[in-house]
């Protein structure tokens, strides 16, 4: 029998970027409720549209495979 934790424990990699996406995406949240509430700071929706068009724009350019393991090194 096999230990309910280590079924989701197969990809560390993985589990650490789902955890990274749901820190941006509750920092997102965030900065967008804070922006909303406040009329001076209305055009800084502009910055999460152009961070999403370079990221989606320089994917690309970032190599994919087994070898590229470094990445999850911040992580």
């Amino acid at each position: 029998m096999t230990h309910p934790f280590q079924i989701g424990i197969r990809h560390p990699i993985t589990a650490a970027w789902v955890g990274l996406s749901l820190g941006a995406a509750a920092l997102a949240a965030l900065l967008i409720q804070f922006w909303g509430a406040r009329p001076e700071y209305a055009d800084r929706f502009l910055i999460l549209l152009g961070a999403a068009w370079a990221a989606y724009s320089g994917r690309a350019s970032i190599p994919s495979g087994r070898h590229q393991l470094w990445l999850a090194l911040p992580l």
